[in-house]
């Protein structure tokens, strides 16, 4: 942003963090007010510009279609542009009062907020729970996956292992 570059957010690398563009804006919010403290601190005269979370919202939505060339498509809620929706549950211990709405979404909310996803017009989750996927079947899956990888790779298992037999 010091140099006239428009951030914008993307995850890839589940080693490296959480992925989830709660944590992301979260994260965001907090380095930049750590790096004003550090200027303060350090009594420079020259700080940071304070984010706004209207501003960390919009890096990661525009921000990161325009990052990705693909603006003209998505990133905003646009006649034409793909439409997908995401709807948060504000009602919550997590979030409540709504006092601003972009304050509670980048400080205050998580996943569990998220109660509705559209994606392309079709609805992929509905009141919590991702639709036409079977939870059980997919974490069953990943355990005997994981249980594979292990075994192959001869890497001693995490003290607790894995919660689930090869014979699923």
């Amino acid at each position: 942003m010091d140099h006239g570059i428009q951030p914008g957010f993307g995850t890839d690398a589940v080693s490296l963090g959480p992925t989830d563009f709660f944590a992301q804006m979260e994260a965001a919010y907090e380095l930049q007010r750590s790096r004003i403290q550090e200027a303060r601190g350090a009594g420079r005269r020259k700080q940071p510009p304070v984010l706004s979370t209207p501003e960390i919202v919009e890096m990661a939505t525009m921000g990161g279609a325009n990052a990705a060339h693909l603006s003209s498509t998505v990133g905003s809620l646009t006649p034409g542009k793909e439409a997908d929706v995401v709807v948060l549950r504000t009602a919550t211990w997590n979030a409540s009062p709504l006092n601003s709405a972009t304050g509670a979404v980048v400080t205050l909310m998580d996943t569990s907020n998220v109660v509705t996803v559209v994606v392309g017009g079709n609805v992929v989750k509905r009141d919590g729970e991702l639709v036409g996927i079977d939870r059980e079947q997919v974490l069953r899956r990943l355990g005997v996956s994981a249980n594979g990888l292990f075994e192959r790779s001869g890497y001693p298992r995490p003290i607790l292992g894995t919660w689930v037999s090869d014979s699923g």
